[in-house]
């Protein structure tokens, strides 16, 4: 598994990772696809993931977003489902869609999220554009540690 993927694993919640043999990089496909179709979102997630990068099957991004869909609709790594939404990666482009997706992240504290939707207020993509909400957003992902979220906050700051 990439790094990136393995990364994604590391910032879900103990909870959602309890009860689950699928969130090892090394994890058998046999096993994650048998606990995606049980229903458990990290092993979703993990499959999501395996079809996104095309690891241990032929790349899937239609696939990859309806395992990460799944996932998202229980609460996990709505970030992944909107990128796909904002990208038009796997499902049509609608940044509606993506602003949905991203407030859900957002909501949880993803700061990757948090200073995408902020992006989205500042630019009024998708949304009705709020110059205070990407304000409180980029400085919520900065306080989160994510540099991008911190620039961008300082950026609106300056006159």
């Amino acid at each position: 598994m990439k790094a990136t993927s393995f990364l994604l694993l590391l910032v879900l919640p103990a909870s959602v990772l309890a009860n689950n043999e699928c969130t090892s990089p090394n994890a058998p496909l046999a096993i994650c696809k048998a606990e995606a179709e049980a229903g458990h979102a990290i092993a979703q997630v993990a499959l999501g993931t395996k079809y996104m990068y095309g690891e241990e099957l032929p790349r899937d991004e239609e696939q990859a977003f309806s395992w990460y869909l799944k996932a998202a609709e229980q609460g996990v790594a709505p970030g992944s489902v909107a990128y796909m939404y904002a990208t038009g990666t796997g499902v049509e482009q609608n940044d509606q869609e993506a602003a949905v997706w991203y407030a859900k992240g957002a909501e949880q504290g993803d700061a990757v999220s948090q200073v995408n939707l902020g992006r989205y207020y500042e630019n009024g993509a998708g949304v009705e554009q709020d110059i205070d909400k990407a304000k409180a957003l980029y400085k919520a992902s900065c306080e989160g540690g994510n540099y991008s979220g911190c620039d961008e906050y300082k950026r609106l700051q300056t006159p």
